[in-house]
């Protein structure tokens, strides 16, 4: 199974795969979206990736404390940048 990344309310909620994000930034923040097409950073969304993120977001969405742990350069920190963007 492939985690999908799909938004709902006016792009106020973001679900990935069985989690569902609230969006807390404004609509006019200036903050570039890096899940519009065309403005996404270096980030490949292979099943890994998409799993992965769906793991942090169900983590998230229960306020629960999450450790990251992987070697230098695998995307821990590129992974929850996408995320909260």
């Amino acid at each position: 199974r492939i985690p999908k990344v799909l938004f709902g309310h006016n792009n106020r909620q973001v679900e990935v795969g069985r989690a569902r994000l609230m969006v807390l930034k404004k609509e006019d923040d200036g903050v570039d979206d890096v899940f519009t097409p065309g403005k996404r950073k270096n980030f490949a969304d292979t099943n890994h990736a998409l799993r992965f993120m769906e793991a942090i977001a169900v983590c998230a969405s229960q306020n629960e404390p999450t450790l990251l742990v992987g070697e230098t350069g695998c995307g821990k920190t590129t992974l929850v940048q996408r995320l909260a963007s």
